[in-house]
């Protein structure tokens, strides 16, 4: 899109030598905007922000760019097995929701109509009455607040407000276990496991998912690659998310993702749920359990002087009413070789979970 009277090639010319940064967006549960800036740029961020917000235009240079970038990309991912898996994990754990990742179709980008992009994108823009602004950085209050009142201030608003509407974006439910085979040009098999369940969404369970995300992440690396020389790299982390649309319950999100040795698949699958249930029934060690906790408290004490992570505790805050950050470290402290254990077995070994493996041929 273009905004007011400059093309999207135009606001690249004109922000040349400035620190600002404003991407609109539009999700699931949301629509809303991130922006960053030098403090010297700050009202050149909200100029730009009202632009965005109150004058898109049809920018048909920047769209058909972009269309023929996207039917490139898609042309490259049907020739890549990895894609395909990654498709593949999308669709089983949303539960082939059309939003849950699903590969765009060729006939449904050529269908895409630059009026219907504007239309929609001024609608969503179009009464901002339900807006939270939040700012973090190294500002003046004063010079903010002047700034806020007149491009802030300013934004149309006519009272409308909206919850998400229930569209069925939810998670896999059950065991589900799914392979198959592709012919990849390095022989190479991948495995991909996801348990799921319900998990209160507090501090306590939000720390204690990232010890034993960071106790699993270990654990998988020793067998899989210390010990047995499988793969170089396993992605796997354990988390709460509040919800999915907008008014779910809270749940687990803890994905594994491994590429191993051809022909190690089911070996692979057999040292991850050994792994599981020796942690289901012992927990971790108490070595594991000190090392998980220093590297956490670490990680906490560095990001005290990063702005990200301040406005994630903000708008955390403002949104589901949990302070994650007073407490943070006390409580980490406080868990247990026990607690673990029982996190695991309440809310990850018995809960829902997925299997994925792709084996290379």
């Amino acid at each position: 899109l273009g905004f007011g009277q400059f093309t999207a090639s135009d606001l690249k010319k004109v922000l040349a030598g400035k620190d600002v940064s404003v991407r609109t967006f539009i999700s699931k549960t949301e629509e809303g905007f991130q922006a960053s800036a030098a403090r010297r740029d700050l009202e050149t961020a909200l100029q730009l922000l009202y632009l965005k917000l109150t004058s898109p235009q049809p920018d048909s240079a920047a769209f058909n760019a972009y269309v023929e970038s996207q039917r490139g990309s898609l042309a490259n991912r049907a020739a890549d097995p990895k894609f395909e898996f990654a498709d593949s994990i999308f669709a089983n754990v949303y539960d082939h929701h059309p939003l849950g990742g699903e590969r765009l179709k060729k006939e449904e980008i050529d269908r895409v109509d630059l009026s219907r992009v504007v239309e929609v994108y001024k609608d969503r823009f179009a009464d901002l009455a339900d807006l939270t602004f939040y700012v973090v950085g190294d500002f003046d209050l004063d010079s903010l607040r002047i700034l806020t009142e007149r491009y802030l201030a300013a934004l149309p608003s006519d009272g409308r407000h909206e919850q998400p509407r229930d569209i069925g974006y939810r998670l896999f439910i059950g065991r589900r276990d799914v392979a198959w085979t592709r012919k990849v040009g390095t022989p190479q098999d991948k495995v991909y496991c996801f348990w799921t369940g319900p998990c209160p969404y507090t501090l306590r369970n939000v720390v204690t998912a990232q010890v034993v995300s960071q106790a699993f992440k270990q654990l998988f690396r020793d067998e899989l690659r210390e010990k047995r020389g499988w793969t170089y790299h396993v992605d796997t982390h354990c988390s709460v998310t509040p919800d999915l649309n907008g008014q779910d319950a809270p749940c687990i999100f803890m994905p594994m993702n491994v590429t191993v040795t051809a022909g190690k698949a089911q070996a692979t699958r057999e040292v991850v749920e050994q792994i599981m249930a020796d942690a289901l029934r012992d927990g971790i060690s108490d070595p594991l359990l000190a090392s998980a906790k220093q590297y956490l408290r670490k990680v906490r004490l560095e990001s005290l002087d990063d702005n990200t992570f301040w406005m994630d505790m903000m708008r955390r805050y403002d949104k589901y009413g949990i302070d994650l950050q007073a407490d943070y470290l006390s409580t980490l402290d406080s868990l247990t070789n026990d607690d673990i254990r029982r996190f695991i077995a309440d809310h990850i070994a018995t809960g829902n979970r997925l299997t994925l493996t792709m084996t290379g041929d």
